[in-house]
């Protein structure tokens, strides 16, 4: 019985009684020790889960074993497949290391080492 069930049920209590007695819920609710605006918060919300501020796992995240497919399929058929420079560009770096970088002839090179050395192909249109 998670906290939203809970909750639902005392805003079920409430109501029960309320029908049954004929009590204000005002009343029910203070000799219950609830504020009342917690209570009509906890009626508003009545039915739902709690929600929370916290990350939510998304479908489009990859998982471990799916990012190591990808990399494994790369490293077999290197032409073929998502390079791994776009797993880079989403901050997954494999144990953590510098992203590696996929424009040729700069492998090793930081990216400001690649514009310096003009192997950027600035002004060579599209």
């Amino acid at each position: 019985m998670g906290p939203h069930d809970i909750r639902d049920a005392i805003v079920d209590f409430v109501r029960t009684w309320v029908e049954k007695t004929g009590i204000a819920v005002l009343r029910l609710v203070r000799w219950l020790k609830l504020a009342p605006s917690k209570f009509y918060d906890w009626r508003r919300r009545y039915g739902k889960i709690n929600l929370h501020n916290g990350w939510i796992p998304r479908d489009r995240w990859l998982e471990d074993w799916e990012r190591e497919a990808i990399l494994r399929f790369h490293a077999e058929k290197p032409n073929r497949g998502i390079p791994p420079d776009h797993l880079h560009d989403a901050g997954w770096r494999p144990g953590g290391g510098q992203p590696q970088h996929g424009l040729p002839g700069t492998q090793g090179c930081r990216p400001a080492q690649a514009l310096e050395s003009g192997q950027h192909g600035k002004g060579q249109g599209f």
